[in-house]
């Protein structure tokens, strides 16, 4: 699981903190709103191999989809 903060939403660009299993490493990704397009800007510690990073840009896509950006949340899988 991780948790996920809004930092700013300017123009077509958002950017995310996500903390790897609620902890207090973070780690920052943005996203393009116009383009669709997404990347890791800061690589959380404790994410090695982006796992985390990666579910968290594919949540970004779904609220993209959706037309709304969650100020703060939490991913979980299993």
């Amino acid at each position: 699981m991780l948790k996920f903060v809004l930092i700013e939403e300017i123009g077509n660009s958002v950017l995310y903190s996500y903390y790897p299993e609620g902890g207090s490493e973070s780690g920052i990704v943005s996203f393009n709103k116009k383009t669709g397009d997404g990347g890791v800007n800061t690589l959380a510690n404790n994410d090695k191999h982006q796992r985390y990073a990666l579910k968290i840009l594919k949540r970004i896509r779904e609220m993209a989809s959706a037309g709304t950006f969650e100020k703060e949340g939490i991913v979980a899988w299993y």
